[in-house]
């Protein structure tokens, strides 16, 4: 009972030392949307597509902040051949949930910064029903990360940002010509940060 007692205590006691270190008016959400061009063994059968992503996060001082990401990309590209995809038409969605971390070089409402994700990555087919009625998808997990650079007037974001996505799919239904190719791509954005 003594040791629940002491634990309890010590909690109690981190959570309020924790509590009194954050500032509420530090947390910061954002948004943006922006065009994708991937790179690599995937652009040759990828041309690019639309990406937004969400975060949310907290400045440690002016110039550090230190939060957490979701990217989602869907991107497309023409197969001439026609033997992928729809009628030629391949399509990929890439997601990330990153843990990230921001420099600003000048403090205040407008300043370049620059920026690093680590994290987890998903590469997806779409959705489609095969001869048998069955849904079937492909999918993989891998390694995500991003660095990135850009320029904040006021909470107003510009960013280009290079990612990494892990790889598509071993086994594809839908991309047949692109399976097991390594996925990195250009990220353009414009977006909002609000201060809360």
């Amino acid at each position: 009972m003594k040791k629940f007692i002491y634990t309890l205590s010590i909690l109690i006691s981190t959570l309020g030392i924790t509590n009194a270190q954050f500032d509420l008016g530090n947390f910061y959400g954002g948004a943006d949307i922006g065009f994708a061009s991937p790179v690599g063994e995937i652009g040759d059968y990828i041309a690019g597509g639309f990406t937004y992503s969400a975060s949310i996060g907290y400045r440690i001082n002016d110039q550090i902040s230190v939060g957490g990401e979701y990217t989602s990309t869907i991107a497309a590209g023409i197969d001439t051949s026609g033997t992928s995809g729809f009628l030629g038409v391949s399509l990929y969605g890439f997601n990330q949930y990153l843990a990230t971390g921001h420099y600003k070089f000048l403090p205040g409402r407008v300043s370049p910064f620059v920026g690093l994700g680590l994290g987890l990555a998903r590469t997806q087919e779409p959705t489609f029903i095969d001869s048998d009625g069955m849904e079937v998808q492909a999918s993989r997990f891998g390694f995500g990360a991003k660095a990135e650079v850009g320029i904040s007037i006021y909470n107003f974001v510009a960013k280009y940002a290079f990612n990494l996505n892990g790889r598509t799919p071993k086994e594809t239904f839908f991309n047949t010509a692109s399976a097991d190719l390594a996925v990195n791509y250009h990220r353009f954005s414009l977006g909002y940060l609000y201060n809360f």
